[in-house]
């Protein structure tokens, strides 16, 4: 059985509701009490992917699960977002689940509080800020079981013991707590303790029973102790798993160590100081933000009207330059000629097997001549088609590296207040249509415009006496040409810049899956 399900399974099947318990990662757990778990297992893949339930013989039911991981999900929204996870507003509960995260300083120090815009991942918060606002978002769902996966050790120690004693011994004193944690300081206090080796649950029991056994657990906890009076620390007794058991210890975890709050250094600050520490990550996002109060990403820009000439010469530049952008022209030119020769000739034939006496050739002669002429159009269009995908591949890796280069050698600014959706979408449909369609079109156009030339010339040389009545009807398709492109002008644009905010929102939900999975 999975580790995560079968400790889940011991919890919540073995201990009635209102029956104190903890579980220990090396573990510890409460039910309406703490469980702490004491080994490294993924809590959110195993146990919040489905609501636990509690099934008798006549009732079901649904317990809501809340869920804190060792890695905080932050999605790209204001702080009050990210703590009410679409959940309606309340102000005393929300008061309550920021006191309880000990939010309350960083907010304060926020430039527009819980207002402020959080960036992708949380990239302008430190971990600690994310965690708490993580511990937060769990209060506030007011759920009846509480997973928490190693929180407290994206925090000091001073902060990490302030949020364990207003929050998990706190508020949520009387709610069903399982929490997975290297930090024997923490064991002590919790209901039903639960100690793993190598994926096993080795012992089970309260505190004091698994100190009575002496075994693992036991040793481990006086190594702790044997450990911290050698160092001589002042700290308030913190100490992890890892520092104890060290790598190569039997009662090692079985996974990666937690990772340590921040430096020793950090642990002999006041909880004050080191809040406001971690406020300086704050700080650093909103400088380089949109410059609204609170805001941080910045609003994806469109052009308006007309595409500029110098936007053009950039992509006739890609493509090598304007000698290769005339060459390929006088290809078009070509196939334009051969086209209109071909007609011309025709017309020629049947015109004078009309004339007294017939032609002054056999048949065979001007089918020869036309059919001639055509092979040349054929040959052109096929050169001028090959030029033109060797010209349109060569723009297409010019503007990719050039936009790739950029994009490789920006500030990590640039980063902080572009989602990461805007970047893929310029990497892949915007890339795909040069690619693949804008030198097609731009072909289409430059032959429309050669063919619709040819046409007014050979109208122009035969029936002269009809060019003035192709005047109004000219202008009246040039209008029509100006009111169509504006429109479809505008409408790729919008469709361009629309698909950023799915890109972005698709790649936030699979990074924050389980802990969505949780909440639902």
């Amino acid at each position: 059985m999975d580790l995560g399900h079968a400790a889940c399974h011991f919890i919540l099947q073995s201990f009635k509701p209102g029956q104190p318990s903890v579980g220990f990662q090396h573990a510890a757990t409460w039910v309406t009490g703490l469980v702490a778990l004491q080994d490294r297992m993924d809590l959110g893949r195993a146990a919040c992917t489905q609501p636990a339930q509690q099934t008798s013989m006549h009732t079901r039911t649904l317990l809501l699960v809340a869920y804190v991981p060792q890695s905080a999900f932050i999605y790209n929204a204001s702080v009050r977002d990210n703590i009410l996870f679409g959940l309606p507003f309340e102000q005393e509960r929300y008061d309550q689940a920021i006191a309880a995260a000990a939010v309350r300083p960083d907010l304060d120090n926020m430039q527009a509080g819980d207002k402020t815009e959080m960036g992708e991942r949380g990239i302008n918060l430190s971990g600690g800020q994310k965690q708490r606002i993580s511990i937060a978002r769990a209060v506030y769902a007011d759920a009846d079981v509480y997973l928490f996966d190693d929180p407290l050790s994206a925090l000091d120690s001073k902060v990490a013991r302030e949020v364990y004693n207003t929050c998990l011994m706190g508020v949520l004193r009387n709610k069903t707590r399982i929490l997975v944690t290297n930090q024997l300081q923490f064991v002590s206090g919790a209901n039903s303790v639960v100690f793993m080796q190598d994926g096993k649950i080795q012992e089970k029991g309260t505190y004091e029973e698994l100190m009575k056994f002496d075994q693992g657990f036991a040793q481990l906890m006086s190594s702790a102790e044997v450990e911290q009076e050698g160092n001589g620390s002042d700290d308030d007794g913190d100490a992890t798993l890892d520092e104890v058991a060290g790598p190569s210890s039997g009662h090692a975890p079985n996974g990666p160590a937690s990772p340590k709050p921040a430096s020793e250094e950090a642990q002999q600050k006041t909880p004050n100081q080191g809040q406001e520490a971690e406020n300086g990550a704050a700080g650093e996002g909103r400088v380089q933000g949109t410059g609204k109060r609170g805001g941080l990403t910045e609003t994806e820009g469109r052009s308006t009207g007309k595409v500029s000439f110098k936007m053009l010469m950039v992509y006739v530049n890609a493509m090598g330059g304007k000698f290769r952008f005339l060459v390929l022209m006088s290809w078009f030119l070509l196939v334009e000629l051969c086209r209109v020769g071909a007609t011309v000739w025709l017309s020629y034939w049947t015109g004078i097997t009309d004339r007294p006496g017939g032609a002054p050739h056999s048949a065979l002669w001007y089918l020869a001549i036309y059919a001639g002429v055509s092979g040349f159009q054929i040959v052109f269009q096929l050169s001028s088609t090959l030029l033109l995908k060797i010209l349109s591949l060569a723009a297409a890796r010019s503007m990719h590296n050039s936009m790739l280069k950029a994009l490789l050698r920006a500030p990590l600014s640039f980063f902080h207040v572009t989602p990461t959706g805007r970047i893929i979408n310029r990497l892949t449909k915007d890339t795909s249509d040069v690619d693949k369609n804008l030198a097609d079109f731009a072909a289409f156009f430059l032959r429309s415009c050669l063919q619709l030339t040819s046409t007014i010339i050979l109208v122009g040389v035969t029936t002269p006496f009809a060019l003035p009545f192709l005047v109004p009807i000219l202008l009246l398709f040039y209008f029509l040409y100006q009111y169509f492109q504006a429109s479809v002008r505008e409408v790729k644009r919008l469709d361009s810049i629309s698909r950023s905010p799915v890109y972005s929102s698709i790649g936030e939900v699979i990074n924050g899956l389980p802990t969505i999975r949780a909440y639902r």
